[in-house]
């Protein structure tokens, strides 16, 4: 088997396709970290002025138990809202699996009624969003799948069309071992630049000063690479096996090409067209009416039980309690509706992700963001722990009204607290266990591909015409 494998690696290695796929390669990881770490940064820096702000702003809240309820106090300067914030930190990973960061919100308000609708804080020119990002999942799932198929697409197909293929299978050595020699040189031969490309990529991002690798980074980067390999080997395989039924070179690269970009392209997008067909949800015009609605719905609701004045204010406490009351619960109802339509297009996307799951592609990105810590999963656990925070918040003040009201003060707006013990919401990185756990089926699903393909291969050599 080494003789084959040397035999195949030279032939790779020197070849024009060997130098085209270490310079593409390695210089697409080059400039991908450079912009990656560039992002980052800027992210990383928004993130925290918002935290400093919230730093900021507990104090002053804090001086004023109604208004700390509210999570919201004016600029004196500028008279513009200033509001508590649950801030999503950028994922420190992202040069990785970028997992579509910049297109899902990262900051949504808090209150003691509500959390406020997520939103998209970033001062980056939204347009780039349309171009895509170069990161390992983009430069691993496509570039170098399709070298995949150009190092192995004439592996038997080539060799017959020169009359050496019969003379090959002929010899004693067994057939799996010609398979994993071919199979093996082709994938040595993918791997340098891969692995240069790698390093070179991960340089250039340790070099940003914002930039520091974490606790659980390097067991995480080893298990993408490896699953790197895997999912590289479905389309080495998948070369091997037609290279081996066709009886022309031209013919097996035209078919592979054919396949790869089914795979690789047509699936995916595929996904989410099914899931706006079989999981439709209400659009954004639809969404601006129920909002409106309820807010007049909850005021004739109270205007029914509470009389014609609710909605409007008189100054006498008694008779603005209903309105106070009417328009606090119209607010929850309208947050509520916004927040159900954010979660059902998250819903919605994680189901065009599942439908596209038949695409090698498809499942390699899965995997490549949930280890990573990017991506759809990371900001559905935002939003769990969003969720979590607020009702946290919402018991702290609950409890220092609860104090006020033992203590005989009937007006809280001048109570003032400790902001120190003022719940802060923090977003820690989910354990690499727990990533692989949740990658569990798609890595299996990965492994089926490869040992589909490769059986396939094997069953086609076997069945090989010698002459």
């Amino acid at each position: 088997m080494w003789t084959i494998i040397r035999k195949e690696l030279l032939d790779s290695i020197t070849g024009l396709r060997f130098l085209f796929a270490m310079v593409f390669v390695v210089g697409l990881m080059g400039i991908g970290g450079y912009i990656s770490s560039a992002k980052y940064a800027k992210e990383m820096e928004d993130c925290r002025n918002l935290e400093i702000r919230n730093m900021e702003l507990i104090p002053e809240l804090s001086n004023n138990l109604r208004r700390l309820g509210g999570g919201v106090t004016y600029d004196p300067l500028t008279g513009l809202e200033k509001h508590l914030t649950a801030v999503r930190p950028p994922s420190r990973l992202q040069f990785i699996a970028e997992g579509r960061e910049s297109k899902l919100p990262n900051t949504a308000t808090i209150s003691r009624e509500a959390v406020g609708t997520p939103q998209i804080y970033s001062r980056s020119n939204f347009l780039f969003g349309k171009f895509g990002y170069v990161d390992w999942l983009f430069l691993f799932g496509v570039v170098v799948s399709l070298l995949a198929v150009v190092f192995t697409y004439d592996a038997f197909s080539g060799e017959r069309e020169r009359g050496t293929l019969s003379l090959t299978l002929s010899n004693s050595l067994p057939r799996h071992t010609i398979l994993l020699g071919k199979f093996a040189g082709a994938m040595l031969a993918l791997c340098i630049p891969l692995f240069i490309g790698i390093v070179l990529n991960m340089l250039v991002v340790s070099f940003n000063p914002m930039f520091a690798f974490g606790s659980g980074d390097t067991v995480r980067i080893c298990l993408i690479v490896c699953v790197s390999v895997m999912y590289i080997s479905v389309f080495a395989f998948m070369g091997l096996f037609v290279s081996s039924r066709c009886s022309r070179s031209v013919t097996s690269l035209v078919i592979l090409l054919v396949v790869w970009v089914i795979s690789t392209v047509i699936i995916p997008q595929t996904g989410g067209m099914l899931a706006r067909m079989l999981k439709p949800i209400q659009s954004q015009k639809e969404i601006d009416l129920l909002v409106d609605t309820a807010w007049d719905e909850t005021l004739a609701e109270y205007r029914w039980q509470y009389g014609e004045d609710v909605g409007s204010f008189f100054g006498d406490p008694e008779r603005d309690k209903w309105t106070i009351l009417a328009q606090k619960t119209a607010r929850e109802r309208q947050e509520k509706i916004r927040r159900d339509y954010h979660r059902s297009k998250a819903a919605q996307a994680v189901y065009a992700l599942n439908a596209s799951r038949i695409s090698p592609s498809a499942v390699f990105n899965k995997i490549g963001e949930t280890l990573a810590g990017s991506g759809l999963g990371r900001y559905a656990r935002w939003i769990t722990l969003v969720d979590e925070y607020h009702e946290q918040f919402k018991r702290f003040v609950e409890g220092e009204e609860s104090k006020a009201a033992s203590d005989g003060r009937a007006d809280i707006s001048g109570m003032a607290v400790n902001p120190e013990t003022v719940p802060v919401f923090l977003m820690r990185p989910e354990p690499v266990a727990k990533a692989l756990a949740d990658s569990f089926f798609d890595l299996l699903l990965l492994f089926l591909f490869d040992a589909v393909l490769f059986t396939l291969a094997y069953v086609s050599i076997l069945r090989a015409d010698v002459r």
